[in-house]
């Protein structure tokens, strides 16, 4: 992990890479959403990530084994699901589109609780 403390271009380089990937995003979900016409405004749909980077927080930039909350606070975008708790694991994603989907589906994990991982043992 990169220590913006020591240089601060370092922030100000993730920070620039991290909007220039968030407006790709963007432009990517746009055309999907154009192709799939009328069929998106009933589609499930989610877009979340597996991790956040920091981007000059704490005097660092990218991501390592810190639990800072930028790090472990994702977007989570859910279009023509169940409404979403305050807080949840992105382990739930499965569950939520199957529901959406009217599919009885008994995953392991329970959609409601914000863990991280909940696994057994």
């Amino acid at each position: 992990m990169a220590r913006a403390r020591r240089d601060p271009s370092v922030a100000e380089t993730y920070r620039r890479a991290y909007h220039a990937v968030v407006e790709d995003t963007d432009a990517r979900l746009a055309a999907l959403l154009e192709a799939m016409g009328p069929m998106a405004e009933r589609a499930a749909i989610v877009v979340t990530s597996d991790h956040g980077e920091l981007i000059g927080e704490r005097g660092l930039a990218g991501h390592g084994a810190q639990l800072f909350a930028p790090l472990t606070q994702v977007p989570y975008l859910a279009v023509n699901v169940a409404p979403l708790p305050p807080a949840l694991s992105t382990v739930s994603t499965a569950a939520r589109l199957s529901e959406a989907a009217g599919l009885e589906v008994r995953w392991p994990v329970v959609p409601e609780l914000p863990l991280v991982a909940q696994r057994g043992g």
